[in-house]
């Protein structure tokens, strides 16, 4: 009994690693709507290196890699959550005013090199390395040096 039951812990487990790490390439037509027209509207000068669906247990995302080396990630309704930019500066429009005003009155020879969009929460890193957390409603949380 305690044979198969450590059996069927292991299999448990390694289905769910196998599961876990399941990637599949997608063509940008298959990506939902608001993400293509998202991509037209944001980054009209990109080419997309390639695409791919990840199936994740509870968050399954879209990942998008730009030939130049910058990349996008959509939740599975197709609304951007993360956006890394290696060679380009961060549209303003992706953020809250009042995140985009701080920004420019605080670090204003600074560039947003990346953005993650939570549930509750933004994280912007500026190009100096500096993280900056914000509210939903723009308000700053935490700096992290």
């Amino acid at each position: 009994m305690k044979k198969a039951l450590i059996l069927l812990v292991c299999t448990s487990f390694f289905s769910f690693a196998a599961y876990a790490d399941n990637e599949d390439m997608i063509t940008t037509d298959q990506l939902p709507v608001v993400s293509q027209q998202f991509i037209k509207k944001y980054f009209p000068n990109e080419t997309v290196a390639y695409a791919k669906y990840d199936p994740e247990f509870f968050d399954s995302a879209y990942e998008i890699t730009f030939k130049s080396g910058n990349s996008i990630e959509f939740n599975k309704q197709g609304e951007w959550k993360d956006y890394e930019c290696k060679t380009c500066i961060v549209p303003d429009e992706l953020l809250p005013n009042e995140i985009s005003s701080y920004i420019k009155e605080k670090y204003p020879d600074k560039n947003i090199v990346s953005i993650e969009r939570g549930k509750k929460t933004y994280e912007v890193k500026l190009s100096n390395g500096l993280e900056l957390k914000f509210n939903l409603r723009g308000q700053l949380l935490e700096i992290d040096l």
